[in-house]
């Protein structure tokens, strides 16, 4: 699912910049079912996101978007413990 949203960004209260950003976020359920995850990379690099928040997505599934896309993601197990993971977490890209 994508959506836009706009921002209002503003260093003075009489000037008003608006810019449009894109949303993708999606919750993969981390099921190990290889055939609806084919296509999903193509399906983000052709919806350009600039922000991609995922749910219940396996470190394995973040490499293969990152390849397929070209975003850079942070991924869950990045950066808790060790002994507090779940095979699954969340992921999140942000376009610079």
């Amino acid at each position: 699912m994508t959506a836009r949203a706009t921002t209002h960004l503003s260093s003075r209260a009489d000037s008003v910049t608006t810019r449009q950003i894109r949303i993708a976020a999606l919750n993969l359920c981390a099921y190990p079912n290889r055939g609806w995850r084919a296509g999903l990379g193509e399906l983000l690099a052709e919806a350009s996101p600039d922000i991609v928040l995922l749910q219940e997505v396996r470190r394995s599934w973040v490499d293969r978007l990152v390849a397929a896309t070209g975003l850079h993601f942070v991924h869950a197990h990045d950066v808790t413990p060790a002994n507090a993971r779940p095979p699954d977490g969340v992921a999140v890209s942000v376009a610079m």
